[in-house]
């Protein structure tokens, strides 16, 4: 079929192209078009890039695959559905030979198309006879639902039926007996007609069926990293239109000389252990995202506990009931660009992204992790720390088992070593904080280094101002100041980037309520920090408090 078909076919689509259609269709081949060509969402642009496809062969008389794919990326179904039918009647038509990637996106047609009857006719004789008997139709059979042995004998034993209601009938009328005989002459051929032809199709279409399967194995590997690339590029779309932090991060510039209140008030929890609504019982992992939400990861509750802004009871989005959703999380993080929260369990060795709306499945992020503490940089990318293998692993989206970015030399205090590791942080020049929990220190890994090195602590436990205890919860502000929970302390720290020892900005004589065994950390958009206590099973909220000069 020569260009012309198609690029009348193109002049069709633009009527089923929107302004945005045409947008993201540009954005979507911008590597594959010149830039003139790219930016420019005219119709005349459009046309403009139609004619790129063409010179690079992308698309062509006999081909549209790769503009079917293409409109399917940006969910434009309606021109998906024109193109396709386009090369459902090229592929009818037999004009021509189609390639590969033609056949796999009108497989789903083909699995539905019924096999035209063998020569499109009946038998002449069952035409004349007044009686419909023996007849089969043969476009009955589909190459998704192949006649097996089964079928067949049903035909064969509603023809010889046939025979005998026949028979039947010529004895009790005699006038049809000539007529009747001339019908029983022709009734054993097409019973074997159609067992034979049904035969044949069987064995065909069982053949097929066995490609067409793994045509769609094939497909669903290819949908699967597609949809992985559409979130990627939704993530990078997001960070070149705004500098987006890292989750975790802080949502406003810190100044260096701010403080905080040591007067906290209880936002979360504070009634003790227990499993109601309004307590929680060792709560860890913390996240507050721009509305002041509170996502505490409720560890011996087994359950993520969500508090609106002044609500004096939360609300459980995952676990807490029979289903085992989870055992025992350590951390958790609220993904506002998909409205999903992410946790993080070591019990469960898993890491699992559940989506807020009803009726979408949680999907697997990571396995075989002992996850500790996890974060998300601007990219999608997860790193989560394994506590029992001293190492962090990163995975990039699609990625389920991780690479080594951290530690991973066995147990040890060398600056290439962890132990023990917790809590991790990411920040916006994709560098990992690490809490190198049981060596009593901050590690800091800078992206593709082959070792650390530590910005708070100095590797001996104790409690004076160059010491940590079994740090935890980690926060790094846009001046690379980090902030520790200094929980064998009982105390929160700020460690100025450089600094040899740190500042003590709340600790367990803060009143009324002092802080025991300190765990997540978090700051909300106006600064404040909120602070989860292991063991008062309760998140504190303690005011920032800028400087006035």
């Amino acid at each position: 079929m020569d260009d012309s078909t198609v690029r009348s076919l193109l002049l069709k689509l633009q009527d089923r192209l929107s302004d945005r259609d045409r947008e993201c269709l540009h954005f979507y081949l911008g590597s594959t078009v010149p830039r003139r060509v790219r930016d420019d969402f005219s119709l005349s642009g459009n046309l403009r890039l139609m004619e790129s496809l063409f010179e690079q062969n992308k698309i062509s008389g006999n081909s549209v695959s790769f503009l079917i794919q293409a409109l399917k990326e940006i969910k434009c179904y309606d021109a998906v559905n024109l193109l396709k039918e386009h090369a459902k009647k090229m592929r009818l038509n037999g004009c021509v030979n189609q390639p590969e990637n033609d056949l796999l996106m009108t497989l789903p047609d083909l699995l539905y198309e019924p096999i035209p009857d063998v020569d499109n006719k009946k038998s002449e004789r069952a035409m004349e006879s007044e009686d419909e008997y023996a007849t089969v139709e043969l476009d009955s059979i589909h190459h998704n639902n192949p006649k097996n042995i089964e079928e067949i004998s049903m035909v064969v034993y509603k023809a010889e039926m046939s025979e005998f209601q026949t028979i039947a009938k010529v004895k009790s009328e005699p006038n049809l007996k000539e007529r009747s005989g001339k019908r029983m002459f022709w009734i054993i051929p097409i019973s074997f007609l159609c067992y034979t032809v049904l035969l044949f199709y069987s064995v065909k279409n069982r053949s097929s069926i066995n490609q067409y399967d793994n045509k769609l194995e094939q497909l669903e590997i290819l949908e699967k990293r597609s949809a992985d690339t559409l979130q990627l590029l939704r993530y990078r779309v997001k960070s070149l239109k705004e500098e987006v932090p890292s989750l975790r991060s802080s949502w406003v510039d810190i100044h260096p000389n701010a403080t905080w209140s040591q007067s906290g008030s209880i936002v979360a929890g504070g009634y003790d252990a227990g499993s109601d609504v309004k307590q929680l019982d060792s709560p860890v992992g913390l996240y507050v995202d721009s509305d002041e939400t509170i996502y505490v990861a409720d560890r011996n509750n087994h359950r993520i506990s969500v508090w609106a802004k002044g609500a004096d009871r939360g609300e459980i989005v995952v676990g807490g009931n029979k289903t085992h959703q989870l055992q025992y999380p350590y951390d958790v993080i609220f993904d506002e660009e998909t409205n999903s929260v992410i946790t993080f369990d070591g019990y469960m060795a898993r890491a699992v992204r559940w989506f807020r709306q009803k009726g979408i499945s949680e999907q697997l992020l990571a396995t075989n992790i002992d996850g500790r503490g996890g974060t998300m940089d601007d990219e999608g990318t997860l790193y989560i720390s394994h506590g029992l293998a001293h190492e962090v692993r990163r995975y990039r989206i699609g990625d389920i088992e991780g690479t080594i970015v951290a530690g991973g030399h066995e147990k040890g205090s060398s600056n290439s070593q962890l132990n023990t590791p917790t809590c991790v942080f990411i920040d916006r020049n994709h560098s990992l904080y690490v809490s190198d929990t049981a060596n009593h220190r901050v590690m800091k890994w800078e992206k593709g280094a082959r070792q650390g090195t530590v910005v708070a602590g100095n590797g001996s436990a104790g409690n004076d101002l160059a010491q940590l205890r079994h740090p935890e919860g980690i926060v790094i502000d846009q001046l690379g100041t980090v902030y520790v929970s200094d929980t064998g302390n009982h105390r929160i720290m700020k460690w100025p980037r450089g600094a040899i020892q740190g500042t003590i900005i709340v600790d367990s004589t803060s009143q009324p309520n002092s802080i025991r065994l300190p765990y997540g950390l978090a700051f909300d958009p106006h600064g404040n920090l909120y602070i989860t206590e292991y063991a008062n099973h309760r998140v504190q909220k303690f005011p920032i408090q800028q400087p006035t000069h």
